[in-house]
C-alpha cells in the first residue's frame, strides 16, 4: 500500500495543504499586489503607526486585533509597553488578545505583569495569562488551569463569582474553551472567527490553518501557496498567511506585504503590520555585542 510510504505520505499531506491554499483564492478588488516595494526607515514608521494607532483606537475591537497582532514581532519594547499596557484595558476581549499576544511574543520581561493578570476577574483573561506563562515556562501559569478543574485556588479560596458563572453557562464555556484551543494555532490567533466560520461551514479556517502549518517548510511552493492566500478572498486565510509570512524571517517577503496594508480588513492590516515590523526589525548595537 501507498500509505506504508512514510515519505510518500508526507508527501501527499503536503500536497493536500498546498491545494487547500490554492484553491477559492480569487483576485479580491481590495487586494492589489506589488511585487517589489522598497522597504525603508519611511515604511516602519507607517507600519508602527497603524499599529500603535489601532492599539489607542476607541473602537475595542481594533484595540484587540492591533495588540493581538504584535506578537508577531519581535520584542521591540514600545510594543511590549503597549500591550503590557493593553493588559489593564476596560474590555476583556484587549486584555485576553494583550496576553496571547505577549505569549506568542515570549515576553519574558511581562512575567510580572502577566502574573498579576492571572488574578483577572475575567476568567478568559487570567487563563490567556496563564498560557503565554506556561509558553514561557513559568509554572505560576498553572494556577488558573488547577482553579478551571477544582473550581477554586490553591490556598482554599473559592473563585470569584464571575469566574464561577463562566463555568457554569454552556455558551461562555464554549467560548472559552475555543479561545484558549485555538489562540496560538492553528488558526493565527482568530480564535472565535475560526469557530463561527466552520459552524457556517465555511472550508476558510481550513485553509487558515494550513497556512500556518507551511511556516518552516522550505518548500519554494510553500511559499509561492503563502504568497497566493495572501490575496485569498477570506479575510482569516489572508491575515493568517501574511503572519505565517512573518514567521518565515526572510526579509525579502517583506516588499511583497506592502499593498496588504490598504486591505479593508484590520486583521489583515494589523497582520501585514507586525509581520513587515518583524522583518524589518535590526537589533539595537548593544544586542549584537
Amino acid at each position: 500500500m501507498w500509505l506504508s510510504s512514510p515519505t510518500r505520505a508526507c508527501r501527499c499531506a503536503v500536497a493536500l495543504i498546498l491545494v487547500s491554499l490554492t484553491q477559492s483564492v480569487t483576485s479580491d478588488p481590495r487586494v492589489v499586489r506589488s511585487p517589489r516595494i522598497p522597504v525603508t526607515a519611511t515604511l516602519r514608521e507607517r507600519t508602527w503607526k497603524m499599529l500603535q494607532e489601532g492599539a489607542e483606537s476607541k473602537e475595542y475591537k481594533q484595540r484587540a486585533l492591533a495588540v493581538q497582532a504584535m506578537g508577531t514581532m519581535r520584542q521591540e519594547p514600545r510594543a511590549v509597553k503597549l500591550m503590557e499596557e493593553a493588559l489593564e484595558d476596560k474590555i476583556p476581549a484587549v486584555r485576553v488578545a494583550a496576553a496571547n499576544g505577549l505569549g506568542e511574543m515570549r515576553s519574558k520581561s511581562s512575567i510580572p505583569d502577566l502574573q498579576k493578570a492571572l488574578r483577572d476577574h475575567d476568567l478568559t483573561v487570567g487563563l490567556a495569562a496563564a498560557a503565554a506563562l506556561v509558553a514561557m515556562k513559568n509554572d505560576e501559569g498553572y494556577a488558573a488551569y488547577y482553579e478551571v478543574l477544582t473550581g477554586r485556588r490553591k490556598t482554599g479560596e473559592s473563585l470569584p463569582q464571575e469566574a464561577m458563572s463562566t463555568l457554569r453557562d454552556h455558551n461562555k464555556l464554549i467560548t472559552l474553551v475555543v479561545e484558549q484551543g485555538i489562540t496560538f494555532a492553528p488558526f493565527g490567533g482568530y480564535g472565535v472567527a475560526a469557530w463561527n466560520a466552520l459552524h457556517m461551514n465555511n472550508p476558510a479556517p481550513v485553509r487558515a490553518s494550513a497556512a500556518m502549518a507551511l511556516v518552516n517548510d522550505p518548500d519554494p511552493e510553500s511559499l509561492q501557496a503563502l504568497e497566493a492566500a495572501s490575496e485569498d478572498k477570506e479575510w482569516i486565510v489572508r491575515a493568517t498567511a501574511l503572519k505565517a509570512m512573518g514567521l518565515r524571517n526572510d526579509p525579502s517577503l517583506a516588499s511583497k506585504m506592502v499593498p496588504l496594508l490598504d486591505d479593508k480588513s484590520d486583521a489583515v492590516r494589523f497582520s501585514a503590520a507586525a509581520s513587515i515590523l518583524r522583518l524589518t526589525y535590526t537589533p539595537p548595537a548593544s544586542a549584537t555585542k
